[in-house]
């Protein structure tokens, strides 16, 4: 089901070369004339809003939230736009919380399109088998949160250790772990 917002994103990202990562999300929505607006919400909890008015989008994200935050709800609510809001399915979508667990499959959608446009899968699975062996340093290239990270990773069945923050090749030894029994 979340299959819908990964092949939107896979659209937008298949001319993607790895000087585009991180992607400029905000940059991104502007060329594709769904500009985002940050905005300080009167609550912390609300991530981000995206609304249809006529044939016009309005989204904004909280300019509360740190960076990597703002990033992935931007990201998120151009899901949203992208894959529900142009098919008519609703006008308005406000995210709270936690957008990384719902339960909802608008929700779900729009995590994978966030997830395939800030990480795209064939970017991530090269830097891990490029020997990327830490969930934050895959954090940092890709300019996203740990947990956006981990979840990303999770959906791909890339096996990682995030206590520890440890990526390991599927059916393979930490890649921490087959570095250091080499040398």
């Amino acid at each position: 089901m979340a299959l819908i917002g990964y092949q939107y994103a896979e659209d937008l990202t298949k001319h993607f070369s790895r000087r585009d990562i991180p992607v400029p999300v905000f940059g991104l929505a502007e060329t594709i004339e769904l500009p985002i607006q940050r905005h300080r919400f009167a609550s912390q909890n609300i991530c981000g809003i995206a609304v249809r008015q006529h044939d016009r989008y309005i989204i904004a994200v909280n300019s509360a939230h740190y960076i990597s935050r703002q990033k992935f709800s931007a990201a998120h609510e151009l899901g949203h736009c992208l894959c529900h809001l142009e098919q008519g399915t609703r006008d308005v979508f406000g995210c709270t919380g936690n957008l990384l667990v719902s339960e909802s499959l608008y929700e779900r959608q729009a995590n994978a399109f966030a997830a395939e446009l800030l990480m795209p899968r064939r970017f991530v699975l090269a830097a891990v088998a490029e020997g990327c062996d830490t969930v934050s340093s895959l954090a940092r290239m890709f300019g996203v949160s740990r947990e956006a990270t981990h979840w990303r990773l999770h959906t791909l069945k890339i096996h990682h250790d995030m206590g520890r923050d440890r990526i390991a090749l599927p059916g393979h030894a930490t890649v921490t772990a087959r570095k250091a029994s080499s040398q």
